[in-house]
């Protein structure tokens, strides 16, 4: 079985994670979160970033250091310059470890993404739980971001869908290209 890179990407509250857990049951892949690879006790609220060189390690140990051949990463994709290195990066892991790497957008407006944010689940787990943090985001930087090279798919949410309505959508996707 070729190994399959699935890339899970959006902006804050999109639901990136929970579909990544869900598709983890479905299908059997190994999820990778941002938030997993990032330093310990990393507080987006708080405007911490991800240390690029940790970042490069723990992906490398995650993704072959065990023998998964279907990977699910969630990350939140921006168009903030340092994402433009590990995007290079990750392309080029990609075809060094022959990965084939496919790109599903979560899409959502900011008032679906504003209702979602503010949960203590999410301040536990390091992730934007402050609104007006999550605004300032949004409107500097975009992310709406393609990955160059790379089969892309679009899920636009509405404020009636849940993550598990999403992954519907995105087991849809996946049973075709599988």
């Amino acid at each position: 079985m070729s190994r399959l890179l699935l890339i899970l990407t959006g902006p804050p509250g999109a639901g990136k994670d929970t579909v990544g857990r869900y598709l983890s049951d479905y299908f059997g892949f190994t999820h990778i979160s941002s938030h997993q690879i990032a330093t310990k006790g990393l507080d987006y609220n708080a405007g911490r970033s991800i240390n690029d060189a940790n970042l490069k390690f723990e992906l490398d140990r995650l993704f072959f250091g065990h023998d998964s051949a279907k990977v699910s990463m969630s990350w939140a994709i921006s168009n903030h310059p340092g994402e433009t290195s590990r995007v290079k990066w990750l392309l080029a892991l990609s075809a060094k470890h022959r990965f084939r790497i496919i790109q599903i957008h979560l899409l959502a407006n900011a008032n679906v993404l504003l209702e979602r944010v503010p949960s203590v689940d999410r301040a536990r787990a390091g992730k934007i739980s402050n609104p007006g943090k999550l605004m300032e985001l949004l409107r500097d930087f975009s992310y709406n971001q393609k990955i160059s090279h790379i089969r892309r798919y679009e899920i636009s949410q509405t404020a009636e869908m849940d993550e598990l309505a999403v992954f519907w959508e995105v087991q849809i996707i996946l049973k075709q290209l599988l």
